[in-house]
């Protein structure tokens, strides 16, 4: 195991915990009455500026407002203005939905005076994916600048799908491969019954899962089931290896994100002692139907209603 291996594995490591909660990061489509999407720049930055008034902290890209905070969740903007809320880990659901009741009740008055509609659909309704803007951040125009050439379906994922992730603690690393191959096998049932995408580029959609194949299809590296995750041997090693195998596709400079493109992750940063910070940005930008950081991030279900998220 290299030293950029042992690094991120000793990260990883450190979310080891007794007891456990459960965390739930929730997409929205924030769109007009006709259906179509509201971008960054022809609403979404207005929306969260009227709802920064009830939030204690703030998030800019440089002078863009794009993501606010309190002490039980966070509100920010996904690539082309998709709204999420990432609700702080919870022991109980109840907690979770009242929680999430009260951020439908802060945002539902704005909405309306705006003529806005908050919707909960896996494939944006009515707008087609090559006409959405990105959002003023630099991460997201490297991200798609690298996902036009590593599969078919980067643009589609990151301007038009939404989401439902469901994050869960572990109490050591066998507890945690045992949950994420659990969590693997059930990946297909779980597109399956929250399957919630009748559209795709302002049509009627008549296939099924319709996220499931946009996915498979963006980046065989970041994507899809984490390799070796069946084997006897896997563990927090075998995830550090299968990330610095991997082009970064962007790290963080002094003055903002730079571009690496197919640069691996261990060629990069060989010989330096990673901050938690870098390891965090690192494990962010993979998007494997199950994902590891500190805790096992659940992510195939679509956005859905909140009776059914719950």
């Amino acid at each position: 195991m290299t030293d950029t291996q042992k690094q991120i594995a000793g990260y990883i490591a450190g979310g080891c915990k007794d007891g456990g909660s459960l965390g739930v990061e929730l997409e929205h489509f924030i769109v007009r009455k006709d259906g179509s999407q509201v971008s960054y720049y022809d609403g979404i930055s207005e929306l969260l500026r009227r709802l920064s008034e009830t939030y204690t902290e703030k998030g800019y890209s440089g002078k863009e407002l794009i993501a606010l905070y309190n002490d039980e969740a966070s509100i920010t903007i996904e690539p082309a203005g998709q709204l999420e809320i990432s609700i702080v880990p919870c022991s109980e659901i109840a907690e979770i939905d009242r929680i999430y009741n009260n951020f439908l009740e802060t945002i539902k008055p704005h909405l309306d005076e705006l003529g806005f509609n908050l919707v909960t659909l896996g494939y944006t309704p009515r707008s087609k994916a090559a006409d959405m803007r990105l959002i003023p951040k630099a991460r997201y125009d490297y991200m798609d600048k690298y996902f036009r050439t590593s599969g078919r379906y980067g643009r589609n994922m990151m301007r038009a799908t939404a989401s439902t992730q469901i994050s869960v603690d572990f109490s050591d690393e066998a507890d945690c491969v045992r949950k994420m191959r659990l969590a693997n096998l059930l990946t297909p049932v779980i597109y399956l019954i929250t399957d919630n995408a009748p559209y795709f580029e302002g049509k009627p959609y008549d296939g099924r899962m319709l996220r499931s194949k946009i996915w498979a299809d963006v980046d065989k590296d970041r994507c899809g089931t984490v390799p070796r995750l069946f084997k006897d041997d896997f563990g927090f090693a075998s995830y550090a290896e299968y990330i610095t195998q991997a082009p970064a596709i962007l790290i963080s400079g002094e003055n903002g994100p730079v571009y690496t493109g197919s640069e691996k992750i261990e060629h990069i940063y060989s010989g330096k002692n990673l901050t938690d910070g870098e390891i965090e940005h690192i494990l962010s930008m993979f998007f494997p139907d199950v994902r590891l950081k500190r805790y096992i991030e659940i992510r195939p279900a679509d956005s859905m209603p909140r009776e059914y998220v719950m």
